[in-house]
């Protein structure tokens, strides 16, 4: 998908019904693409509207959208930019490594505070929990 992405003006994901995950939006914004889309189809997604997507519900609304961002390379590049910049902060490796670590610090603190006076689990000694980078 990448080489299409890339030489996107604009990617258009004109979701009218919701189900599975929004990789889509996602892999576009990584890309650093400006996104036209519908508030079903980023659900649950992190976005601002005008920010770093752009999000329309009816179609003409929709396609002003698409035309405006396709006509004004300024705006569009900009909201490429910020689209890229939330899937790097929050979704990156170094970002979802950050997130488990946590995650797994706490389910081991769980595990502990559960073994009578914080003995340590059994499996604790084989669970280095470090943030990584791929």
């Amino acid at each position: 998908m990448r080489p299409y992405l890339h030489r996107a003006t604009v990617c258009v994901v004109p979701l009218r019904m919701g189900s599975g995950t929004r990789m889509k939006i996602f892999e576009a914004m990584a890309c650093g693409k400006a996104v036209v889309s519908t508030s079903i189809g980023a659900e649950g997604l992190p976005v601002r509207s005008g920010c770093n997507i752009a999000l329309a519900d009816n179609p003409e609304e929709f396609a002003a959208k698409v035309v405006e961002l396709c006509k004004m390379r300024a705006k569009r590049m900009e909201m490429g930019k910020q689209a890229r910049a939330l899937v790097a902060e929050s979704y990156a490796w170094p970002a979802v490594g950050e997130q488990i670590s946590t995650l797994l610090h706490k389910i081991h603190g769980r595990k502990r505070s559960a073994n009578n006076a914080g003995a340590s689990p059994d499996f604790a000694h084989e669970l280095p929990v470090q943030s990584t980078t791929l």
